[in-house]
């Protein structure tokens, strides 16, 4: 994937708000085209950025390339991440990410801004992709380079170990449990 015959397909999951920077998303997906990086870009969710979105869409040039797909219900975004090679998450505030978590955990490799506490969840390279909140320059970057399937396949690997090992429900469960527990005996 990722060749003209077949463009990369990033996904990205969220409401339709100025805070999960789809604007900059947009961009970042034009100027890979630019640089000559098939990708194909697909938003699932709704809200107030719409119109905005879509006005985007075609002043770039990239209502071919980018599909702006409404709310989906949980089998549906499954359905979404099982068709993804990439995960694309370019807030530009957050905190931990749900639907990157669910992302890692599919084995989708993910590329997000350095916002909240995504650093804690991208901790290495080899987790996935940091790029600075509105570096659309570096956004596009970093979508050209998840064109290698081999890379994908590393960041998936580790991505999904990584989800399961610090971001397992049970696991939360027991810190929260424990730290309640703690707070409670002082």
């Amino acid at each position: 994937r990722g060749t003209a015959a077949a463009p990369l397909r990033v996904l990205s999951v969220g409401r339709l708000h100025w805070k999960k920077g789809f604007d900059d998303a947009i961009r970042a997906v034009a100027a890979a085209r630019d640089a000559g990086v098939a990708v194909e870009y697909r938003i699932a969710g709704h809200g107030p950025e719409r119109e905005k979105l879509d006005y985007l869409r075609a002043s770039l040039g990239v209502t071919g390339e980018v599909t702006l797909l409404g709310w989906q219900d949980q089998p549906a975004v499954e359905a979404q991440l099982a068709w993804a090679d990439a995960f694309f998450l370019p807030s530009l505030s957050e905190g931990i990410s749900n639907s990157a978590l669910e992302a890692l955990a599919a084995g989708v490799p993910v590329v997000s801004t350095r916002s909240g506490g995504m650093d804690e969840v991208l901790r290495t390279p080899e987790t996935g992709t940091l790029v600075e909140v509105g570096d659309v320059a570096a956004m596009a970057s970093a979508l050209g380079g998840l064109t290698d399937p081999g890379r994908r396949a590393r960041l998936a690997e580790t991505g999904a170990a990584e989800a399961r090992a610090s971001f397992d429900l049970s696991r939360q469960a027991r810190v929260f449990a424990d730290a309640y527990r703690s707070l409670c005996e002082s």
